[in-house]
């Protein structure tokens, strides 16, 4: 089968069902299923088999659906990373990689070694990426779904890092016991308000996990509990990295000014200029 005509027929059939970016879409989800490149696609340098047509078809009508591309193709790329995605993870959003950047930041020396605790890993991003840069280091994740925690496993063996990454199911609402304090904490809690949620697009209501977006009724029990309770766990001097929700800063400056552990924090903006993470550093 014509390469080029099955991708305008997922054009079309998309466009019809007023999914945005249309060709980039086709095009992408074409060439996944060939295991070649977008150029390729629309060059028609490749002809199609049926099965491969047929695959095509099933991609686009879940699209039409509004189903994230990510969870089509089980792909979705962090810090330039490939990480599998299922529906029992939320998907990486590229505001998350200041976390990243951030601890890079006021851990630049790659051979720093200690201990760091993701809380809510979910697809496990954060404890993997952070993993693949730092090779002294030893994670905790903690997640209180066992679907996303096998998920963040396979992501673990992915990228070889699983031999120093333990994967804990653990609520984080309860009381958390370890057996030693961190040298950091990363945390990417649910902080989306009762009114926010309702008025989120479809592919992300649908079909992302509730759990992992959900912050209450105020989008902020979770954020706030955590502010409160994990600075038990960091060793003094220790850092804590949060994402927040854009509107979250002044209530989360007035929670860490309330906190006798916390010696100096601040709130970091996202390349949109947006309150993004608050980054606090324990009292020695």
């Amino acid at each position: 089968m014509d390469c080029l005509a099955l991708y305008q027929s997922g054009v079309e059939q998309l466009k019809t069902n007023s999914i945005a970016d249309a060709e980039f879409e086709s095009s992408l989800l074409l060439a996944f299923i060939l295991g070649i490149s977008r150029s390729s696609v629309l060059l028609n340098l490749t002809i199609c088999s049926e099965a491969d047509a047929q695959r095509f078809d099933a991609y686009i009508k879940r699209r039409c659906n509004l189903e994230p591309f990510a969870y089509i193709t089980g792909h979705q790329e962090f810090w330039s990373l490939d990480f599998k995605v299922t529906p029992d993870v939320l998907i990486p959003r590229p505001e998350t990689e200041l976390i990243i950047e951030q601890v890079c930041h006021y851990f630049a020396d790659p051979g720093f070694a200690g201990h760091i605790l993701d809380c809510g890993t979910g697809s496990g991003v954060l404890p993997v990426t952070l993993a693949t840069i730092y090779r002294n280091v030893a994670f905790t994740a903690l997640d209180v779904s066992e679907k996303a925690l096998a998920v963040a496993l396979e992501n673990s063996m992915r990228h070889h890092v699983d031999a120093r990454i333990s994967f804990l199911q653990a609520d984080f609402m309860g009381s958390l016991q370890f057996d030693q304090p961190f040298d950091v904490i990363v945390t990417n809690p649910p902080y989306v308000d009762a009114e926010t949620f309702a008025t989120l697009q479809q592919d992300v209501v649908g079909f992302e996990p509730h759990l992992a977006l959900d912050g209450g009724q105020d989008g902020f029990v979770m954020v706030d509990h955590l502010l409160r309770s994990l600075g038990s766990h960091l060793r003094g001097g220790g850092h804590l990295f949060m994402e927040i929700g854009y509107d979250q800063e002044q209530r989360v400056m007035d929670v860490l000014r309330s906190l006798p552990f916390y010696g100096q924090y601040n709130v970091i903006k996202d390349y949109a200029g947006l309150p993004r993470m608050v980054h606090a550093v324990k009292v020695c």
